[in-house]
């Protein structure tokens, strides 16, 4: 298990923000987890348990709802053995901990 850092700007209106995670692109984000409610702040951190693709969805909510807005973030994480994921010395990888941006939107705001 490794923690993802992810920062976002703040969104007008919102009262916390949840991080939802899964392995493909457009969802589910369905990874154990998912979702994690940070609270009101605009960084937060996602465990996740495996080597490979992630990808990940920032969410606003207030007394009103929850909304989805800004680009889905992705990428690769490598962490602990990667013997077996055809990875050879020198192979570009994306440390696990980048801290990625974006920017959600909430109704009401």
């Amino acid at each position: 298990m490794a923690l993802v850092y992810i920062s976002w700007a703040a969104s007008p209106g919102a009262t916390g923000y949840k991080i939802y995670a899964g392995r493909t692109l457009g969802g589910p984000y369905t990874a154990p987890g998912s979702p994690t409610d940070v609270g009101n702040v605009t960084i937060g951190a996602f465990d996740i348990n495996a080597s490979g693709f992630w990808a990940f969805v920032i969410s606003a909510y207030n007394a009103l709802g929850e909304g989805f807005s800004g680009p889905e973030l992705s990428g690769w994480f490598f962490f602990g053995d990667t013997a077996g994921l055809g990875l050879t010395e020198g192979t570009a990888q994306r440390p696990v901990g980048t801290v990625l941006r974006t920017k959600t939107t909430v109704r009401g705001s």
